[in-house]
């Protein structure tokens, strides 16, 4: 019985010392802005004990010791680790964390919601993508990336419209176009045209590609894009987003991210691919009938000819070979500064004739320069987001040319947890 005892002593001795060496501590989280915030997760590190703060943001918990570690953690804020030490009654304020969902999409009044709690079709396409098209036109960045929805550009030259369908065709008579939306304010996106002043309808740049009021937009300050499909657009926007609806979400600053400055260049180059083949052995010029209609034949039984002038039509073009003709120097004539073409054995014969490429010699080179440098930051507060961007776009048609320089500042700021003030201006 007494060797029991003395086994037993130190067992109780061991379960006193660690009753005792047990820290009891309180207490409080609250956000940036000094609100409390309830619901907060506090666990000791290492371990599964833990506890909760009330709706005053206020908790109590014992700890194994003074060297134990707090791991505080709420959705939306960034996670703490806070050591106990000496402390009896702990403060601890949390930052909040802003972190990129990728299943969460922009709808109407620039509301979030996650994708998959919506009713109806929806598909989000990133800034990322957006800027990696490198369109000058954002309606062309969205070609190929989102399902059911057709782009299709007016012309290849700068500055070009793009039309876009969502699920085709969904009217005889009225437009198709979809609702542009950018950050929760409805834009026009038709095409800019010029009319006559007489009648009002006749365009004055009739043959002249026009753009579209997409264009304004920069690529380097979209955040994302998001496609509504089908009826829900019309529930969201009314009428004007029958045909569905193109909701663009621009970056903002974010909020005690500090200040950030990114500046960006490019340069493109366009050529044309491919020409049609032409022969270019032989000249323009008619050929030569007999009086029942069949065509006549040299000595040597080739088809006859005569060697018309450039400017004049052939019904049928069979001319000389170009090794056959010459320049006779004449400086009146004004198709060619070299003179008027004769044939070699002309006594005005002079130099050989030219074979020009004209199609060639007409396209260009077509040249892209785009500049853009932003500033982001902010604090507890707020935060602001501010652009600068340029471009300047030389089509591979002599003449054509498209230039934007766009200007973007957003700012916002926070009064309480839950009431702030936004304001955006963009040029």
């Amino acid at each position: 019985m007494n060797r029991k005892l003395l086994l037993l002593i130190p067992l109780l001795l061991a379960v006193v010392n660690l009753v005792y060496a047990q820290v009891s501590i309180t207490g409080t989280v609250k956000g940036v802005a000094g609100d409390p915030i309830p619901g907060v997760n506090g666990v000791e590190k290492g371990t599964t004990n833990g506890t909760i703060a009330d709706v005053n943001g206020k908790f109590s918990l014992s700890v194994q010791s003074s060297s134990s570690v707090l791991t505080i953690s709420f959705i939306g804020y960034a996670t703490q680790e806070v050591a106990v030490g000496n402390q009896q009654d702990l403060l601890i304020m949390l930052k909040e964390e802003s972190k990129q969902l990728k299943e969460v999409v922009v709808t109407a009044a620039g509301i979030e919601r996650n994708t998959r709690s919506l009713g109806y079709a929806v598909q989000t396409v990133g800034g990322d993508d957006i800027r990696n098209a490198r369109e000058t036109n954002i309606v062309q960045s969205l070609a190929g990336k989102v399902a059911g929805v057709q782009v299709t550009a007016s012309s290849g030259t700068p500055g070009a419209s793009s039309s876009i369908k969502i699920r085709g065709n969904n009217s005889i008579s009225g437009g198709f176009e979809p609702l542009f939306v950018v950050d929760g304010i409805p834009i026009d996106n038709s095409e800019a045209t010029s009319s006559s002043a007489t009648d009002g309808n006749t365009p004055f740049t009739e043959g002249v590609t026009n753009s579209n009021r997409a264009i304004d937009l920069n690529s380097a300050d979209i955040e994302n894009i998001t496609v509504l499909k089908g009826p829900a657009a019309t529930a969201l926007y009314g009428i004007r987003a029958g045909n569905g609806a193109i909701i663009v979400t621009t970056k903002k600053g974010r909020r005690g991210a500090g200040t950030t400055f990114s500046y960006s260049s490019s340069y493109a180059a366009d050529e044309v691919n491919r020409l049609p083949a032409k022969q270019r052995r032989f000249a323009q010029g008619d050929a030569i009938f007999n009086a029942d209609g069949t065509i006549a034949l040299d000595a040597n039984g080739r088809i006859a000819t005569e060697y018309l002038a450039p400017e004049t039509g052939a019904l049928y073009s069979w001319g000389p070979d170009v090794s056959t003709l010459r320049y006779d120097g004449a400086t009146n004539y004004p198709f060619d500064r070299n003179g008027n073409i004769v044939s070699a054995g002309d006594p005005s014969a002079r130099g050989n004739v030219n074979i020009y490429d004209n199609e060639r010699d007409f396209f260009q080179r077509g040249n892209t320069f785009e500049n853009n440098f932003s500033m982001s930051g902010g604090n507890e507060k707020g935060s602001f987001y501010a652009s600068l961007g340029n471009l300047s776009q030389t089509g591979v048609v002599p003449l054509s040319s498209f230039r934007r320089t766009s200007f973007r500042v957003t700012a916002e700021q926070y009064f309480t947890e839950k009431f702030k003030v936004t304001g955006s201006v963009n040029y």
